[in-house]
């Protein structure tokens, strides 16, 4: 069975998710991209920031990817939980990019 391209996208701030978003782009061979945002959530500030804007549904603007997708039959989204949610970097992606994914 062939399972098509596979792209693996990801965010992570303290680098769990990024280590098995690795992880899983290694065992499928798939490609691999981290979700970039123009905000920062390092730190005190950052963290108290993720909160907010969980709380708040607030969608941080996404840097652009290096991959496109639609060039791709699979693509995996990795996110930490922020507030009992997927973090806010990735509602974003997901919505600016429903029609794609």
């Amino acid at each position: 069975m062939n399972k098509g391209k596979i792209l693996v996208l990801y965010f992570s701030n303290s680098g769990y998710t990024k280590k098995l978003a690795n992880e899983i782009s290694q065992n499928l061979m798939a490609d691999l991209e981290e979700i970039k945002t123009s905000v920062s959530y390092t730190g005190f500030l950052g963290y108290q920031r993720a909160l907010l804007h969980s709380i708040f549904k607030k969608e941080p603007k996404i840097n652009g990817l290096h991959h496109q997708l639609t060039d791709y039959d699979i693509v995996i989204v990795g996110s930490p939980v922020w507030a009992a949610t997927v973090a806010s970097p990735i509602n974003s992606f997901l919505k600016n990019n429903k029609e794609n994914i």
